[in-house]
């Protein structure tokens, strides 16, 4: 699985920052800070802009013990350089279905807040749900793991659930 999510910036923050997020029977249950990029050029306004692509691809490896694992890879690619990094993603024992999630339509992400860009749904049944949005299908998904991209650092105390 792999695609790509063009990414078009104009303003104050010099910033993106990646999260991913894994959820269980439509509740998040945890969370890691991926990596980010920082927008160099400038604007004649003074505005940092950025005009390029976040891309990833998700492929199954195997460790020294041959247990099979998922990677994801994803950059932040642009015509002055890229950024790249790959996550090791751990599906829980007895998933044996997967679906893509992807983001189906234009967004504009405000200052502070963020987006769910990408994601992989997982079942241990033999049918899936999937909705209009990643928002939606995480709701009612088995096991999920998405990418959100914002602005500034996600405040892990805003996104995490009440115990």
């Amino acid at each position: 699985m792999s695609g790509a999510v063009a990414l078009h910036y104009q303003g104050p923050r010099q910033t993106v920052a990646v999260n991913i997020e894994y959820w269980k029977d439509g509740v998040k249950t945890n969370y890691s800070s991926g990596m980010g990029t920082t927008f160099q050029g400038k604007n004649n306004q003074g505005e940092y802009q950025y005009d390029g692509d976040f891309v990833y691809s998700l492929q199954d490896r195997y460790d020294l013990n041959g247990t099979v694992y998922s990677e994801l890879v994803y950059a932040f690619v642009s015509e002055s350089g890229y950024a790249s990094t790959a996550v090791r993603v751990d599906k829980p024992v007895g998933i044996n279905m997967t679906r893509e999630m992807r983001m189906q339509q234009k967004e504009k992400i405000p200052l502070d807040e963020s987006a769910l860009v990408w994601g992989l749904q997982g079942t241990d049944k033999q049918q899936m749900l999937s909705y209009s949005s990643i928002a939606e299908t995480l709701q009612s998904a088995k096991w999920a793991m998405v990418v959100r991209i914002g602005f500034n650092e996600i405040n892990s105390l805003r996104y995490m659930p009440r115990i």
